[in-house]
């Protein structure tokens, strides 16, 4: 990136947008095709009445981080929750490990079968976890629960 001074400062701000303009330009953004990782706003349920239908109707796993509940989608697609009690700590606590369970469902979300519900709920050992260990735990729940894909499980 090159900048070029001159003694006005309008043309400096011009010069130094410019420059940035160019320069984000050349970097390749992901575009809407690409984003197969993402995690759309539509996919994570919010009403307390869904929450209350996959605790009901749904089975439960659960290991020592987190806990999940699984049933069968009554939405046309799947769609995710996440969870974390008041007893994990204070909200920036809760608020970690709900982003940790999220980050580990969006990596993952294209192994699981679609017509399934998922609840994450974090557990007090989940808050001193890197997202790796809580990986390892999202999937040895997912194939104990046998909602993985089939070209999945034979990896």
């Amino acid at each position: 990136m090159l900048f070029t001074i001159s003694t006005t400062g309008n043309d400096l701000v011009f010069c130094i947008l410019l420059n940035i303009y160019e320069h984000k330009r050349q970097i390749n953004f992901p575009s809407e095709g690409n984003m197969k990782y993402s995690l759309q706003k539509k996919l994570i349920v919010k009403e307390n009445s869904d929450f209350q239908k996959i605790y009901r109707c749904g089975r439960s796993l659960a290991n020592k981080n987190m806990v999940m509940y699984y049933c069968k989608a009554f939405h046309p697609s799947h769609k995710v929750a996440f969870a974390a009690g008041k007893k994990l700590g204070n909200a920036v606590t809760r608020n970690r490990v709900k982003r940790l369970l999220r980050e580990v469902y969006r990596l993952h979300r294209h192994e699981i079968k679609d017509d399934y519900c998922l609840l994450l709920v974090g557990r007090a050992a989940a808050v001193d976890l890197k997202s790796t260990a809580l990986e390892k735990s999202f999937y040895s729940l997912c194939k104990r629960a046998n909602i993985l894909k089939k070209e999945v499980e034979k990896k």
